[in-house]
């Protein structure tokens, strides 16, 4: 499952999917098979997770949101 807590997602440039958990079965967490790494992602794709996150925070204004870490979009987690 994609989190928006994995994504680094710059203004400009390149970004990255930090792969650190994967879904083992049925939504449980479990380890990546190939392991913990960081997947580049073009400035095209970045752009467009930036828009699909904006675009979920709309969703759930007015619910909790949790604070982005530097360099990354915006994440909202449903109350």
């Amino acid at each position: 499952m994609l989190r928006p807590r994995a994504l680094r997602l710059p203004d400009e440039g390149w970004g990255a999917i930090d792969v650190v958990e994967a879904d083992v079965d049925g939504g449980q967490r479990g380890e990546p098979k190939t392991g913990n790494r960081s997947v580049p992602i073009p400035p095209e794709l970045v752009g467009l997770l930036r828009s699909w996150i904006a675009s979920l925070s709309q969703l759930f204004r007015g619910r909790k949101s949790i604070p982005s870490r530097a360099g990354h979009a915006a994440a909202v987690r449903p109350a």
